[in-house]
């Protein structure tokens, strides 16, 4: 009797402190008022990061200052025939300073017309002349290709600080040459129309155009 009592001891021992432990961990975590003790951690949401774009103008840099009371004044530079742009010039000027930025906005619209996306590119006063000059060498050069040699493909191209970029592009073909002009503005998502070289003297005269009225001004 004795033996049978010393066995039953030793079995029920452990399950008692088996349930006093796990009482004393409820109540525990029942008088916590730390809902984290409760629930699992859940995953923190991280919010996307967004780069701002990055300004590469000086005409750009006026127009996004903090706290500057600012006057800007666009001026349409008429285009009939040509690529599908729109050029405006632009004079800004800071109202309590001195401060005045001359310069050139150039907006594209995709040929994509499922995107339905449109940009715009600024550039300063004196890389207005440079692109005027680029334009014509770039339509020279390109009149040059014959089509006739061992390139199967090539390319002239001039991008200003402000992601502007004119490109043209020809390519081999068993009948002649394929040419193609695209103007296109941004870095890394850029917006691209494209049109006939010929083009390139309609765009040449507008961008002349919009010089001669900053100069003025």
């Amino acid at each position: 009797m004795r033996g049978l009592f010393r066995a039953f001891t030793f079995t029920a021992l452990p399950l008692v402190l088996a349930v006093i432990s796990s009482n004393a961990s409820a109540q525990q975590v029942a008088g916590s008022k730390d809902p984290a003790s409760i629930w699992p951690s859940r995953p923190q949401r991280v919010a996307p990061y967004v780069s701002e774009p990055e300004i590469r103008t000086r005409i750009e840099g006026l127009l996004a200052s903090p706290g500057t009371f600012l006057s800007t004044d666009y001026y349409r530079i008429e285009m009939r025939f040509g690529p599908p742009v729109r050029i405006d010039a632009v004079v800004v000027s800071a109202v309590e300073s001195s401060a005045r930025m001359l310069g050139l906005r150039v907006q594209v619209r995709d040929d994509d017309r499922a995107r339905q996306l449109e940009n715009a590119a600024y550039l300063d006063l004196d890389e207005i002349e440079k692109f005027s000059r680029a334009i014509a060498t770039m339509s020279d050069l390109a009149a040059r290709w014959t089509g006739r040699d061992e390139r199967r493909a090539g390319d002239l191209s001039f991008a200003t600080a402000g992601g502007l970029r004119l490109t043209i592009y020809q390519t081999g073909h068993p009948s002649g040459r394929v040419q193609r002009a695209y103007l296109s503005t941004g870095f890394t998502e850029p917006v691209t129309t494209s049109f006939e070289l010929s083009d390139l003297v309609a765009l040449k005269q507008a961008v002349d155009q919009a010089l001669a009225l900053l100069k003025g001004k």
